[in-house]
């Protein structure tokens, strides 16, 4: 009976670790699983830069984000494939937690076109 619900009790922790995750924005999760890249004094700088230049408002929904904490800071290309671009800024875009957590490491720019 001991074993059994031992394995009762590390399903639900599982099942309560996935359900925390899927209301996480891509910026939480990478901070649990980040590199140092992440938490870097750089990246910190970068991030504040491309929100004072582009300011609190999502690029592809235009969702206007409330809370420092949502606002996500993409890679345009993503970091897994092009690690070269990590620190360009015309490589960073504003997303909100939904629209980053369906580009995923996709290659998909919603920066506004030169021309409007």
């Amino acid at each position: 009976m001991k074993p059994l619900l031992r394995s009762l009790k590390v399903r639900s922790a599982k099942r309560q670790f996935v359900n925390s995750i899927e209301k996480m924005s891509a910026n939480e999760i990478a901070a649990l699983i980040t590199d140092d890249f992440m938490v870097s004094e750089e990246w910190f700088v970068l991030k504040a830069q491309t929100i004072a230049k582009y300011g609190c408002t999502c690029m592809k929904c235009k969702k206007q984000i409330k809370r420092w904490t949502h606002i996500n800071v993409d890679h345009i290309k993503p970091r897994k494939y092009f690690p070269h671009l990590k620190n360009d800024p015309n490589n960073l875009q504003i997303l909100c937690g939904m629209c980053n957590k369906n580009k995923g490491n996709t290659t998909a720019s919603y920066l506004p076109s030169e021309n409007s």
